[in-house]
C-alpha cells in the first residue's frame, strides 16, 4: 500500500487541523461518563457506503438505553457530519467516544477522534458500479497507522443480521470498558 508508514504524517496533519480550530490535539478520551457514541449516517454519495444504520441505531439504544443527556452513562447521537461546518465537525468528533460510520469521503472527519477513543467503520465488502470491481481499502491504509484510536472493521453484506448487531453492540460496549479503566 502506498501509505504505509506514513502514520507520522497524517497525524501531524490532524493535530494542525485541530490546533487551527482552536481544540488540543493532545486531548484523550475522557473516561469518565457521559460516553459519547456519534452514528455517522449518509457520510457519502456512493450507494455503496451510504448507510443510514437504523438498525444499528435501534441496537445501541436497545443495549444502553436511549438517553441523550448528561445523566445518561452513555449518550448515542446521530450526526451527519457534512450538514455542519468544518469546524463543528472537528469538535463533535474530538467530543465521541465512539464513532460508528462507513468507509468513504465522510470517514475522514474521524481522524478528529481524541486519543483513546474507538470506531467500527463498515465496508463494502461485496462492491458495484463503475469504479467498484474490489473493495476500496484507501480507508484501511489512514486508520490503521493511527496508533491513538482503535478501529473495528465490518462488512456492509452482513451489517443488519442479528449476529452483525450484537457483535456492534459487544464492540461498543468493549469500547466503553477499555476506556472507562484506561
Amino acid at each position: 500500500s502506498h501509505n504505509t508508514g506514513r502514520g507520522p504524517v497524517f497525524n501531524s496533519f490532524r493535530n494542525f487541523m485541530m490546533r487551527n480550530v482552536g481544540l488540543d490535539p493532545m486531548k484523550s478520551v475522557s473516561t469518565e461518563p457521559p460516553y459519547i457514541i456519534t452514528v455517522s449516517p449518509a457520510s457519502s454519495k456512493d450507494p455503496d457506503r451510504r448507510h443510514v444504520f437504523n438498525a444499528q441505531i435501534d441496537a445501541l439504544k436497545k443495549a444502553f438505553g436511549a438517553g441523550n443527556d448528561d445523566k445518561s452513562e452513555v449518550i448515542i447521537r446521530t450526526v451527519v457530519f457534512k450538514s455542519y461546518s468544518v469546524a463543528e465537525q472537528v469538535k463533535l468528533a474530538s467530543e465521541s467516544a465512539v464513532i460508528v460510520g462507513a468507509c468513504g469521503g465522510g470517514a475522514v472527519t474521524n481522524m478528529f477522534l481524541p486519543k483513546g477513543s474507538g470506531m467500527v467503520l463498515y465496508y463494502p465488502d461485496k462492491p458495484k458500479g463503475r469504479m467498484h470491481n474490489y473493495p476500496a481499502r484507501l480507508d484501511w491504509d489512514y486508520f490503521n497507522n493511527q496508533g491513538y484510536i482503535r478501529v473495528h472493521w465490518l462488512p456492509v453484506s452482513s451489517m443488519n443480521s442479528a449476529n452483525d448487531l450484537d457483535l456492534l453492540v459487544k464492540l461498543v460496549k468493549n469500547e466503553i470498558e477499555t476506556i472507562s479503566h484506561h
